[in-house]
């Protein structure tokens, strides 16, 4: 990985190579075995399963849709590897920013499940969300995990659950029947106040702000959005926006007052088509660049950018365990990378597949010299 810093506005200076770290040897320790994760009552009761016991870190988890079933990463950034797969009856798995819980579509329903992974060491649960409708289009999880937003679009409303993990309540019921029922984006503050919804028709898209009263509110007219984040901070509450359609990301100043649009971020900053941000605790702003091949890190204090150069076509930022480490690819792609933004410099690293996907198709794997691509059959886990 090359990463540049840039002065915004002023000059480009080099800040040399980085390399990723990587480890082939995997992770000492027994991988968990899940038994049942996900409750059949329909009351929701909760529903714990004893795991083996876990005797090396968890950089995180990966959920493979193909196989409907739960991957840990094993180790620190720099030596991982990816484990065997939990199976898990969830056709989807939405993260919490640390992970340390989920929200499921269980396959049988199309109940919502929230699945606890931060109890005891070796212990999983699962409960149904009841207080929600089944067979939601689209859940999107606050940047400090306290809330949610759990669209239905056939039904015209967005549920907003609060409390999350322990005490989960649903709060609001917002009505989204006049805007739009092609809803591309949507994000919702921590406290659950406030969510943004992207809706398109026609070739016109427009950004809805929905507060805690009144109806929505218009405060963006976009192309194509990709991406949207709450930014909070003390005394204001801004909002990241990336519109793929113009190449652009910008901030949305004082949602709830005056909306001002600030531009961010462009095409002569190298984006080119940003597919997902993030926004760090130290106000730090990612963006995965799926065109470039890039994620750029920019500071919104100082304005301040690095451009970090990636071997694989980011196809999002996905939350692990650590508040600065994110998986830039899935399961589907080439091999399985990370963004790890929490040193001074940032720096991709390599999470080693020791237990292949093991699907019946084939698949690429990486030779062990990493100079080129092999193609290879694994045999499926009996």
């Amino acid at each position: 990985m090359i990463c540049y810093m840039v002065f915004k506005f002023t000059k480009f200076l080099p800040c040399g190579f980085l390399f990723a770290g990587i480890a082939l040897a995997e992770v000492q320790g027994p991988h968990p075995q899940l038994r049942r994760a996900v409750p059949s009552d329909a009351q929701g009761a909760e529903d714990s399963v004893a795991l083996s016991a876990i005797s090396g870190p968890v950089l995180g988890f990966v959920f493979d849709e193909v196989r409907h079933g739960l991957r840990p990463i094993w180790g620190v950034p720099g030596a991982c590897s990816l484990g065997d797969l939990t199976p898990l009856e969830l056709d989807t798995l939405y993260f919490s920013p640390r992970q340390e819980y989920a929200l499921g579509i269980a396959s049988a329903n199309k109940e919502v499940v929230l699945v606890l992974l931060e109890s005891a060491p070796g212990i999983v649960s699962g409960r149904v969300l009841t207080e929600v409708e089944a067979d939601p289009q689209r859940i999107e999880i606050s940047s400090e995990g306290r809330s949610t937003a759990i669209l239905n679009s056939d039904r015209g409303r967005v549920q907003i659950m609060t409390g999350l993990p322990r005490v989960p309540k649903l709060g609001r019921q917002v009505d989204i029947s006049l805007i739009p029922r092609r809803i591309r984006a949507m994000t919702v503050s921590d406290n659950g106040d406030w969510v943004l919804l992207a809706a398109s028709e026609g070739s016109s898209e427009v950004v809805f702000a929905l507060g805690p009263e009144g109806g929505p509110k218009t405060v963006a007219q976009v192309q194509g959005v990709s991406a949207m984040s709450f930014v909070e901070s003390a005394g204001s509450l801004d909002a990241a926006i990336a519109d793929s359609g113009t190449n652009e990301v910008f901030l949305l100043r004082d949602i709830s007052g005056t909306s001002t649009r600030i531009p961010l971020l462009n095409a002569q900053d190298g984006l080119d088509q940003p597919a997902a941000i993030r926004v760090l605790e130290n106000r730090q702003l990612l963006v995965a660049n799926s065109g470039a091949k890039t994620i750029i890190v920019l500071d919104l204090e100082t304005a301040m950018t690095r451009v970090c150069q990636l071997d694989q076509v980011p196809t999002g930022l996905n939350n692990l365990r650590s508040s600065a480490v994110f998986r830039f690819t899935d399961l589907e792609s080439p091999a399985l990378w990370l963004f790890d933004a929490a040193g001074q410099e940032p720096r991709t690293v390599f999470v080693a597949n020791t237990t292949g996907r093991q699907r019946l198709e084939p698949q690429l794997t990486q030779d062990p010299n990493y100079s080129r691509w092999s193609r290879i059959r694994n045999e499926r886990q009996r």
